[in-house]
């Protein structure tokens, strides 16, 4: 079985059908499908999530989930995105300069059609490299506000828009991930 299932609730939530899943179907509920028994599911991040997956990939295939993202391709991409020992510009001018397109942008290494499981979600390719992102600037010293706030100039100059919600929430993921694992922080440069 192969599916990304939406679950009516209060709250839109969703779901894809993953062997390695963490989530199992609860059958219990009066109107809980039949047919996704014994099945495990990865919740996604949000509807977002999905839409930009479906948008790149039109068919849902599970061998496009990377379930080993957060303990092997967020670290190394994590660490490809930091400066240099040798680097001698401010964080605002690397943050700057090098998010775009650069060092900090690691989504432009992700495929658009994969799915990366991170603390146990599922997140689209621009939200995966969001949370590289928020990891970085928590690196550089920012606080998370901070980091937020050029996140959403950026898009704000960039498409005339604010941030969207996904999209700040995996900033918030990533800089939350760094702070409670105790990542390094850069040590401030002698001017």
């Amino acid at each position: 079985m192969e599916t990304a299932t939406r679950i009516e609730t209060p709250i839109n939530r969703y779901f894809i059908q993953h062997d390695a899943g963490n989530i199992t179907s609860d059958i219990s509920g009066p109107n809980s499908p039949k047919s996704l028994e014994g099945y495990n599911f990865f919740e996604t991040t949000s509807d977002k999530t999905m839409e930009i997956y479906f948008e790149s990939a039109q068919v849902y295939d599970p061998s496009n989930v990377f379930v080993d993202f957060e303990s092997f391709t967020f670290e190394k991409m994590y660490h490809a995105s930091l400066p240099s020992s040798e680097d001698i510009r401010s964080s605002v001018e690397y943050a700057y300069d090098e998010s775009p397109s650069r060092k900090m942008d690691q989504k432009q290494y992700l495929s658009k059609y994969g799915l990366y499981i991170f603390e146990n979600k599922a997140n689209d390719y621009r939200e995966s490299g969001n949370i590289i992102w928020g990891s970085t600037m928590y690196h550089l010293g920012f606080s998370l506000l901070e980091s937020r706030a050029a996140a959403h100039l950026f898009t704000l100059i960039k498409h005339k828009q604010l941030d969207q919600k996904n999209e700040q929430q995996a900033i918030f993921t990533g800089y939350q991930y760094a702070s409670q694992r105790r990542f390094s922080k850069r040590s401030p440069l002698v001017q």
